[in-house]
């Protein structure tokens, strides 16, 4: 009991650490141009195994656009979405990522075939150490940081993420600017 405790009591400090270093991160931003849909493959291609695993799709369907944006922060940001939905999704189901251009955005979508938001959680989904009711199809457990990391660093880059209110699963979409902005 006192070693299982000791490791969450670790993952904790460390969750800390790393919600610290991001909004240290978020201040000092380093964009470049690079390719969204290239990043977003890169990082989905990570999580095929765990989605693998779990009987799931992960689908995606991507368009070339460039953006300027910091790369490591805007990875950080995809894998916290994509391994969310991965979590969240039960055996079987399926997780869509799109990129895409709307005008002078690039959008990304993170859609999943799971519980879902419940809409009084939506407007504190990404406020630190929230944790939602909805459980991980299996015994996973967070620190309720990973959405607002992800929140710092979009807002750093002059972007926004909010999650739309659908039936049938969570949808995370972020969009950013497609040129630099000042942070």
């Amino acid at each position: 009991i006192m070693k299982d405790n000791s490791i969450k009591l670790q993952r904790l400090i460390e969750d800390l650490l790393d919600y610290q270093r991001a909004l240290h991160a978020a201040a000092s931003l380093v964009p470049r141009n690079l390719a969204l849909d290239a990043l977003v493959r890169e990082v989905a291609g990570s999580h095929e195994l765990a989605a693998q695993a779990k009987g799931q799709r992960l689908e995606l369907e991507l368009e070339c656009v460039n953006v300027d944006a910091d790369p490591e922060k805007l990875r950080s940001v995809v894998d916290n979405l994509i391994g969310n939905a991965v979590k969240f999704t039960p055996a079987g189901g399926r997780v869509s990522v799109l990129a895409r251009s709307a005008g002078d955005e690039a959008l990304i979508d993170v859609i999943d075939s799971g519980p879902g938001v419940p809409a009084e959680e939506r407007d504190s989904i990404f406020d630190s150490f929230f944790r939602g009711r909805a459980k991980a199809s299996a015994r996973v457990e967070g620190s309720g940081l990973g959405l607002a990391i992800a929140r710092e660093l979009v807002e750093a880059h002059g972007g926004r993420i909010s999650v739309l209110g659908e039936p049938g699963g969570a949808h995370f979409r972020v969009a950013l600017p497609r040129r630099a902005v000042a942070a």
